[in-house]
């Protein structure tokens, strides 16, 4: 088996890990990858390309969107014989990227003078400095779906789509400059659905990857099953896995990036399952009712991963919404007291969303006026608080179940601060804007 080649697909043709080019005459092929955007067009979860803050929105206008950190391989085409293989690749920026590569020197070589370049998508996203786990999108029966080729070309020219004779100090044109490869280019379809979904988890990763394992792959079962424990929308029954049921699971912009939420935070825990109740209002949370604080922490903090995808913390103008209610508003969701809030998953989300954001504004009834958002941090950095609860049932870890009785309060926000104050990047600030400035002050302390 090859090792592969990583390299980055950049304007300028950057490699990550490749064979000595030095000495060597490498060849050089660019082009643009895209798909059709197709996600919640009512905004209520992610913003456009023009809203202050945006971390890559959507384009209404223009539904063509940049694959960035979307996977894809080279080959060289043989009309007689086998194609070989070039190399695994990620593309990195908006717009139209160039990748290199050796082609005398290297392993596939087999004597042709020039290679005459294709591209497969592979269903594959990643943070795109690689670091972390990747997401491949799979089936219900956990095998990859296959690859999109454009080998072959259109009816009239089976070359259309490649970079044919490309010789050494050139930069070939697998497409014209101003087209694309266009993975998808509808938005109903099951394949757009899984590239639209993709995409989401691509955003997540690219926030939180860099706490992932590394040492592996997150699938993501598409479309999932009733039979198979769908849980909604989406679910995440392992650390290693989730699963989206169709339509509403992939095109929100939210549920993916949310149930990647919960694969960070078992991650750090090191196990495939919490310990946590949701059954306070029936058998389903809901983010904005009273719940129990260890389903409000849990679906809270997975809440935050997905608005921390799509909007800038480092940007004071940025306004994240979660299921069209704005995280950033001070106000607690229940506005008449903070006792109120203590199981409120929403103001959990507001919780972490004020330590990662830029943005430290005052205090609002019932709130505590001596509390402003005053603590600033990274979304990453939050994310591995998590690690510093140790494995067990008693108070303050993993699996807490409050003084051995089986309290479905169990693991809080007040663990969550009592576990990181006083730890590297948790200083002052901390409990005022995660706790009192948010209403969470009144969760359970035992």
């Amino acid at each position: 088996m090859r090792l592969l080649t990583w390299i980055v697909l950049a304007f300028t043709g950057v490699v990550l890990a490749a064979p000595n080019l030095a000495a060597a005459e490498p060849r050089t092929v660019c082009f643009d990858l895209t798909f059709r955007e197709g996600r919640d067009s009512a905004g209520t979860n992610t913003p456009t390309s023009s809203e202050t803050g945006n971390l890559r929105g959507r384009h209404p206008s223009n539904t063509a969107t940049p694959a960035v950190g979307h996977l894809f391989e080279l080959y060289d085409k043989d009309n007689i014989g086998n194609d070989e293989y070039i190399g695994r690749y990620i593309k990195t920026t908006d717009g139209r990227g160039c990748a290199t590569f050796e082609w005398e020197e290297s392993s596939f070589y087999l004597g042709e003078a020039n290679p005459d370049v294709y591209v497969k998508y592979i269903n594959e996203v990643r943070k795109t400095s690689l670091q972390g786990d990747k997401v491949r999108a799979v089936d219900n029966d956990y095998d990859p779906y296959p690859d999109i080729s454009w080998r072959d070309g259109t009816p009239t020219n089976s070359n259309a789509f490649v970079a044919v004779n490309c010789p050494v100090d050139t930069q070939c044109d697998i497409v014209p400059v101003g087209v694309a490869l266009e993975i998808t280019t509808g938005i109903s379809s099951s394949l757009a659905q899984r590239v639209n979904a993709l995409d989401t988890a691509q955003r997540a990763l690219e926030v939180f990857g860099s706490v992932l394992d590394g040492a592996g792959v997150i699938e993501m079962r598409f479309p999932c099953t009733d039979e198979m424990g769908c849980g909604g929308h989406a679910s995440s029954p392992s650390q290693d896995e989730i699963r989206v049921t169709g339509t509403t699971g992939a095109m929100n912009g939210r549920s993916v990036a949310h149930e990647l939420g919960h694969v960070v935070h078992k991650q750090q825990f090191g196990q495939d399952t919490f310990s946590f109740d949701k059954s306070l209002n029936g058998p389903n949370h809901n983010r904005f009712d009273t719940e129990y604080e260890s389903s409000a922490t849990v679906e809270g903090w997975a809440d935050f991963v997905a608005a921390a995808s799509w909007w800038d913390d480092d940007n004071s103008g940025s306004e994240p919404m979660v299921a069209g209610e704005a995280v950033e508003e001070a106000e607690a969701h229940l506005n008449h007291s903070c006792l109120a809030n203590r199981g409120i998953g929403f103001q959990v989300t507001k919780g972490f969303w004020d330590l990662a954001d830029s943005n430290n504004e005052s205090a609002v009834f019932p709130a505590n006026s001596l509390y402003p958002d005053s603590f600033n941090t990274t979304p990453a950095h939050l994310a591995l608080g998590w690690s510093a609860f140790a494995a067990g049932t008693s108070n303050r870890e993993q699996d807490e179940v409050d003084g051995g009785s089986g309290d479905p309060n169990g693991l809080n926000l007040r663990d969550y601060y009592s576990n990181n104050t006083g730890q590297g990047g948790f200083g002052a600030g901390f409990e005022g804007s995660l706790l009192y400035h948010n209403c969470t002050i009144n969760q359970d302390n035992g």
